[in-house]
């Protein structure tokens, strides 16, 4: 699927959440060199491979340079980890049950963020301005460490994140993307 997303207002259809969508090779690409690109600005990319407490993680970046965990991996469980500087923690869990949820802590020198992830639908259908995006994961996630802290964040199989709606409704929704056939750490 080629990807040119833009606008402000998304649209969502939900369906089928008790079964899982069709599992492909990979749900969250990231091989080196993998990039994504934002509307109303901004983007994130896959720079490396890094080794951490024997692990492999991919070296994610976003610009501007915002709040996020720079070290992801997907395990065989179907989750995203990440590492938080002191340990690994699961920010995106594509196997698990609707309405299903966890927690994760991100920290920074001079605060922490705890959020928890709630799975809303497996079958969510996003359809924008450049394209539609069948059977993708939503997530809800809450914070109480922050005003407004409350994000959706939607998935799609072998694109990664195409929708992000949180904070005072600051929308962010996927422009352009390329994904590279570089290995990654699965």
């Amino acid at each position: 699927m080629s990807c040119a997303l833009g606008g402000l207002v998304g649209f969502f259809t939900l369906g089928c959440e008790d079964s899982p969508a069709p599992r492909q090779e990979s749900i969250f690409p990231l091989s080196p060199g993998s990039s994504w690109h934002f509307s109303p600005g901004g983007g994130d990319s896959i720079l490396g491979l890094v080794e951490i407490d024997g692990r492999c993680y991919s070296e994610f970046v976003r610009s501007p340079v915002g709040l996020g965990p720079p070290y992801l991996r997907e395990n065989e469980k179907q989750q995203i980890l990440f590492w938080n500087g002191s340990e690994e923690q699961i920010l995106f869990d594509f196997g698990a049950a609707v309405q299903e949820s966890w927690g994760f802590e991100l920290l920074y020198e001079e605060f922490s963020l705890h959020y928890t992830v709630t799975l809303i639908s497996k079958r969510t259908t996003v359809t924008l301005p450049a394209g539609t995006f069948e059977n993708c994961y939503r997530f809800d996630l809450t914070s109480v460490d922050v005003i407004d802290g409350n994000w959706i964040v939607v998935v799609a199989s072998n694109s990664g994140v195409v929708f992000r709606k949180g904070g005072f409704g600051f929308t962010i929704e996927l422009g352009s993307y390329s994904i590279s056939k570089v290995g990654s750490c699965q």
